[in-house]
């Protein structure tokens, strides 16, 4: 079964006509890899979408995937930010090139994971996270949001190991 890898890159603010053009190259870069991919622009269907409501659809599908791909904007959005804290919680790898999703899945590299300076944001545990959560500049609601699903994430890996 193939890996399901969710893009994550800047949308607010964006011309729709090139951010789907964006979001559609790294669909097509990942599946080239071989992968699927889950691109929120195709999720959430409306360029015009509350922030809120996209955030909520987008997050209901990055949960359900086995890795995060960032493009070069990401760290320019608020929302993709929301996603890397989310998918470093939940202890999800992060890619920024199709040739790093390869080497991590086929070649078992495990260094291919994506690390940057948003690293200082997010500690390796997930009890920092968190703490992290409560002092990062997003919505009570999303913060929330966030910390019941890793919450949830928690009890069901422990579940699992019983």
């Amino acid at each position: 079964m193939k890996k399901v890898i969710y893009i994550a890159g800047k949308v607010t603010g964006e011309d729709p006509g090139l951010c789907a053009a964006k979001f559609e190259a790294a669909e097509r870069e990942i599946e080239n890899a071989g992968f699927k991919a889950v691109n929120p622009i195709k999720e959430v269907g409306n360029p015009d979408e509350n922030w809120k409501t996209a955030m909520r659809i987008c997050i209901s599908h990055l949960v359900a995937c086995d890795g995060i791909y960032l493009l070069p904007d990401y760290s320019q959005s608020r929302g993709a930010m929301a996603e890397v804290l989310l998918c470093r919680a939940l202890g999800m790898p992060e890619f920024c090139s199709p040739q790093a999703l390869k080497d991590y899945y086929v070649e078992g590299k495990r260094s291919a994971r994506k690390q940057d300076s948003f690293i200082d944001y997010v500690h390796a545990t997930k009890r920092k996270s968190l703490t992290t959560i409560n002092s990062f500049s997003l919505p009570l609601e999303l913060r929330v949001a966030i910390e019941d699903l890793i919450i949830a994430y928690d009890q069901m890996e422990a579940r699992m190991d019983n």
